[in-house]
């Protein structure tokens, strides 16, 4: 189908355009950028002057100026003077990695790069007014423009626009759409887009109004509804994916002035269409076009009332023709599908540089006349019965992303550049929101990552169960069950090295026997750092010789497993595993002896040998009766000797025993005749009487030098370590590694971490591409999935999911507790740890932007989302926050959100003191309202006050040294509550307004006792007050580490606190109960905002009434579908946090009764 009625042109470029405007409207505004005004004359005579420089420079008609500006004035400005140079402009990305920026550069033989302080210098007045000197004016069908698109060959590849062409487009959208001079243009779009080109240049050929978004401004619908409601927007363009978050931002529907807005580069659904019409009271118009055909080629006009379904492409824009054509070429008859070209003066000129692809794709037209042309888009349409064009998808695999076109390809070849990237394919998946995420399957080199590609494997396989990764501090993965054990062992034979010291050496190609292999990590660490060696590794007891197992198959371990125990003689024993403590697990359990190893053990890593605090011993019982729990387990057994001669080995270079109190028997099983074999030994020992002896004086009698040590950690724990070396002969090899003079070699070690991994390849991939073409998600595979045929089975590729080997931790500590649920939020999962990072656990690029939006509103930082992919962790974004974010988290005057122009809201803390427990408020209250907490002295060792009166008055000159004068916001939950009404009657002596005084399930308790069954220590009471479930105990009484161990259960910032900061906070909260009951309000002039817990009242609970004397307003109620402790919960705040909002914009909530 074609334009039906042709339009004549006139020959004309888009400097006419702009000339003949500023000569008509010489003194109306024509640009607003950065907080300057420019009228029409005073751009062009910027730009003129720019344009004088560059034609000195040797720009003119077919030289192309690249410019690398960010959206500004000066972009503007550099793009104007281009085209009077005569010249055509290459957009580039600032942010864009410098190696593609160079390969667009030299592939579009740019003449120059303009860059903004080019652009300041060369546009300011000279001592020559440039202003009357003649500059070479571009013919119609010189190039106006390049802009790179994806590449399927792995590079970018510019397409030529004339000026004719753009110029058709923009006299018809003028013709479509009249602009006049009250209209706005938003400029939002980035220029390397060619949406970015009717922004830029159809207002100001019509003297309409140029708005310019500051950079990144486009990614953030918040930012986007203030400045359309602070400069009056009427026009503006989105991605349908951005217009979907546009609308769902709640002060979208206040952008008023919007007139009509465009949707093009991806596919509008009627979904979408009718959502808009919900929000705007505007006209929405979708738009259809490749970059090939001057933008846009088709259009369609949304109405409420359209036919349900996917929004049309609709109709051909002047001088253009729309065929859909089948494979051979003829045109196909309505609601059938066949390919989409495109003919008529709007085509590109074609592809820079590649005259093969420009042949490819640029066609001859058969249906028009001789000599023109038709482009092949890749798309599939069908033509509606009414005659509407509707998009049907593509014929190959290149997709849109936020608009932006990409070629799979091109991202597959920058990630298989990776060094430990074999293949990669890379494919679009929905993102949840209506948009389109990359998500990018690679397979691991078989040698720079072995280890993940075997750990890929084994899950495959669906021989790892959940939670078994553990990443040791070296980045290497391991399969265990016990990561603080793990650790340990790390330490000891990682880094301490116990295992080789005293003069043990193991040259390459070892030959080694480890005797209770456990896990591996001793046999892993022999593989690290001695290529070549071969471990035989015995583990008797299944559980850990599955883990054994497992770890040498991830690794690639040239290892002999033995799923035995080695004794004096065959046959089988019952051995003691104990699971929480397995590294004692053994032949010959014994339950008091191995308590009394862990005792002395855990009193080794108490700092400092301190004294035991009270009821720490009580505590250190409960402990050891939990690590020890135990099962009874039958194991084979074998003797060394019967293994040398199954195996038939002529060497063991190291034999490492650590049997828990089998050595002796080990050593037994090893006849005189074998024992020539053994060069060297160590063997961790249990002193058990005459034992140590006994080995130390067996070694010597068989030529070995011995000598026996013990670590630190072991000291009083009856565990030593013996070492037997032999002497030096002429036939033992000297050469080897001792690991006592540094940490091991690692020779060809791979990528185990499939996390570290992934973060790897993302950052090497942002290094050579654009945001919008770094996948979302990343799935590591052994190999791709084949049809029978041999060609890549896409539907097969396994679909993304979050993994980690890292274990949960929770926040440390206010601000980490607000960004975590903030990433839970938007991921939609139910908590999220420090360490977790965004895009591993299903974060896309929209949901970036959803996040960086939710975080500026919070934390009213200007933190963009490049931010989020260079630190995707809370850990690594918490210190991008800066000086706010971070601070004391106990300082008594605690700013959660500093930032801001409204009069702060100040929330006291409850009977614990801890004031972070309000952090869920900021994303309720707005941006732009500062946030304190007030948090207890007595929590940093502070003075405690007398009364409550003596806590408000020194909280009220706290505040007021942030807000001198009122009107106050104060809050408070439980004892707060109490003390924000003390402080509000304070401040009304003092003559200050206080407009909000609103309190979180709190009631006079001055007429009620103490409750007699407050425990000693007051840590049950305590947790329960924050909303922290309670484990069951025998008495009322709670140890510090039964504290933690429950707030770690249920996450949270306590679960990272010290002993010391438990016990103060258990004193405050005691103390505060009890001012709590002496305390008797003043009466307050004016209403209470009473959110009351409704669940898990009794009869004989305060009430709303027992306000009632002590204010002279009204108390208005809130029931809350929550307890007392959980009043800061999520699900409390998401009902408590607007209705303070109402409160405290003015608006009276018709919520609160």
């Amino acid at each position: 189908m074609g334009d039906k009625s042709a339009h004549g042109m006139t020959a004309e470029t888009l400097p006419d355009l702009f000339s003949a405007q500023v000569a008509r409207t010489p003194e109306a505004v024509a640009l607003i950028a950065d907080g300057v005004s420019l009228t029409y004359a005073e751009l062009d005579e910027r730009a003129h002057r720019l344009a004088v420089s560059l034609v000195a420079k040797g720009a003119g008609p077919g030289t192309v100026i690249a410019v690398r500006v960010p959206r500004s004035v000066e972009l503007v400005v550099a793009l104007y003077a281009v085209h009077k140079a005569g010249a055509a402009y290459l957009p580039l990305d600032p942010d864009s990695p410098d190696e593609r920026i160079r390969h667009m550069v030299d592939d579009a033989g740019a003449l120059l790069v303009l860059t903004a302080d080019d652009v300041r210098r060369a546009a300011e007045p000279g001592p020559a007014d440039p202003a009357g000197r003649p500059l070479p004016a571009p013919h119609p069908l010189n190039t106006a423009y390049v802009i790179y698109t994806s590449g399927s060959t792995g590079r970018p590849k510019g397409v030529a626009v004339s000026h004719a062409a753009i110029v058709n487009r923009l006299r018809w959208m003028q013709a479509e759409h009249p602009l006049g001079d009250d209209d706005r243009v938003l400029q939002k779009t980035p220029a390397g887009f060619d949406v970015s080109v009717w922004e830029f240049f159809w207002p100001l050929s019509v003297g309409a109004c140029l708005v310019v978004a500051a950079p990144d401004g486009h990614r953030d619908p918040a930012y986007l509804t203030e400045v359309i409601r602070a400069q009056r927007i009427t026009t503006l363009h989105f991605v349908p994916s951005m217009l979907r978050l546009f609308t769902d931002e709640p002060t979208t529907r206040l952008c008023t002035t919007v007139r009509r807005v465009f949707a093009s580069g991806e596919a509008l659904s009627g979904e979408l269409r009718d959502r808009f019409f919900e929000v705007l009271d505007a006209e929405l118009h979708n738009l259809y076009g490749p970059t090939e055909a001057a933008v846009d080629v088709s259009y369609w006009r949304c109405r409420p009332d359209d036919r349900p379904g996917p929004v049309p492409i609709g109709r051909p824009v002047w001088n253009t023709q729309l065929y859909v054509l089948d494979a051979d070429l003829r045109p196909v008859g309505p609601g059938v599908t066949g390919e989409l070209y495109i003919a008529g003066v709007q085509l590109a000129t074609g592809y820079v540089q590649r005259p093969g692809l420009t042949a490819e794709r640029f066609l001859p037209d058969p249906f028009g006349p001789p000599g023109t042309r038709m482009y092949r888009t890749g798309d599939l349409a069908r033509i509606r019965d009414d005659g509407a064009v509707h998009y049907a998808g593509r014929t190959d695999h290149q997709v849109k992303v936020g608009g932006v076109r990409i070629e799979p390809g091109e991202i597959e070849a920058v990630l298989v550049r990776h060094p430990a990237v074999a293949e990669a394919v890379v494919t679009p998946a929905a993102d949840g929101s209506g948009g389109t995420q990359l998500v990018a399957h690679i397979v691991p080199d078989h040698i720079a990552a072995a280890p993940l590609r075997n750990l890929c494997r084994l899950e495959g396989e669906g021989a790892l169960a959940a939670g078994e990764l553990h990443t040791l501090p070296n980045d290497m993965v391991i399969a265990a069950n016990n990561p603080t054990e793990t650790d340990f062992l790390y330490r000891e034979i990682f880094e301490g090295h116990e295992y080789q010291r005293h003069g043990i050496v193991l040259p390459e190609g070892s030959r080694v026997f480890d005797v209770g292999a456990h896990i591996g990590l001793f046999s892993l660490s022999v593989a690290r750092s001695c290529p070549g060696s071969v471990i035989y590794s015995f583990e008797p007891i299944p559980q850990l010789f599955r883990l054994l197992e497992l770890n040498t198959r991830i690794h690639g371990v040239d290892a002999r497993l033995f799923p035995c125990g080695i004794a004096e003689s065959s046959g089988s024993a019952t051995f003691t595993y104990y699971p929480q403590l397995s590294i004692m697990s053994g032949r010959f359990g014994d339950l008091a002896e191995e308590r009394g190893v862990l005792e002395a053990f855990v009193r080794n890593e108490s700092r400092g040998g301190e004294p035991p605090a009270p009821g720490s011993e009580a505590d250190l019982d409960s402990l050891l009766t939990e690590r020890l729990r135990h099962v009874d387990v039958t194991c084979v057994l074998r003797t060394l000797s019967d293994v040398i001669e199954e195996t038939g080995v002529d060497r063991i270079d190291l034999l490492k025993i650590d049997a828990e109190k089998s050595e002796r028997e080990v050593l037994l099983g090893l006849r005189d005749e074998h024992w020539p074999l053994v060069r060297q030994l160590v063997i961790e020992a249990h002193d058990l009487p005459g034992q140590v002896d006994w080995i130390q004086r067996h070694l010597e009698a068989r030529g070995y030098r011995v000598a026996v040590d013990g670590q630190h950690m072991l000291a009083d724990t009856g565990l030593v370590t013996v070492y037997a070396t032999r002497p030096r002969t002429a036939g033992t090899p000297s050469s080897g590694r001792a690991g006592a003079h540094g940490a091991p070699a690692v020779p060809g070690e791979g990528w185990s971490d499939p996390g570290l991994f992934t973060e790897d390849v993302r950052r090497e991939a942002a290094l050579r591409l654009p945001g919008p073409m770094v996948p979302s998600q990343f799935v590591i595979v052994d190999a791709l999935p084949l049809t029978p045929n041999g060609k890549l089975d896409r539907a097969a590729l396994p679909a993304p999911r979050a993994r980690t080997a890292h274990a949960f931790t929770p926040p440390r500590d206010p601000v980490e507790e607000v960004l975590c649920s903030l990433f839970a939020e938007v991921l939609g999962v139910r908590a999220v740890g420090i360490h977790d990072d965004f895009f591993q656990q299903g974060g896309h690029s929209l949901a970036a932007i959803r996040l960086m939006g939710r975080i500026r509103a919070v934390f009213g930082t200007e933190l963009t989302v490049r931010s989020l992919f260079e630190a995707p962790t809370v850990a690594r974004f918490a210190p991008l926050l800066g000086r706010d974010a971070g601070g004391d988290p106990f300082a008594v005057l605690l700013p959660l959100r500093a930032t801001g122009a409204a009069a702060p809201l100040f929330c006291v803390h409850p009977a614990a003191g801890v004031g972070w427990v309000y952090s869920g408020l900021l994303r309720h209250v707005g941006a732009d309202r500062p946030v304190y907490a007030l948090q207890d002295a007595g929590l940093t060792g502070g003075e405690p006050a007398a009364d409550v009166e003596e806590v408000a008055a020194g909280y009220v000159r706290l505040i007021r040294s942030v807000q001198p004068s009122g009107p106050y916001h104060l809050c408070g939950w439980s004892f707060g509550g109490l003390v924000a009404q003390a402080m509000a009657t304070l401040l009304q002596e003092a003559g200050e307004t206080v407009a909000l005084l609103a309190v979180l399930d709190a009631y006079p308790l001055c007429d009620r006792a103490v409750p007699a069954a407050l425990s000693s220590d007051g840590l049950r009471e305590l947790l329960v007050s924050l909303g922290y479930g309670v484990p069951d105990a025998p008495g009322p009484s709670m140890t510090p580490a039964e504290f933690t161990e429950a707030a770690d259960t249920a996450g949270g910032v306590l679960a990272d606190l010290e002993e010391q900061q438990v016990l103060a906070m258990a004193k405050t909260f005691r103390r505060n109960v009890v001012l709590a009951h002496g305390f008797r309000p003043a009466v307050f002039d004016g209403d209470l905002l009473l959110f009351t817990a409704a669940v898990g009242r009794t009869g004989d609970a305060p009430s709303a009434g027992d306000w009632s004397p002590y204010l002279t307003g009204r108390v208005h109620t809130v029931d809350v579908a929550c307890t007392h402790g959980e009043m800061t919960g999520p699900v409390a705040v998401a009902d408590i946090g607007p209705r303070i909002a109402d409160r405290l914009s003015g608006v009276a909530s018709h919520r609160a009764g």
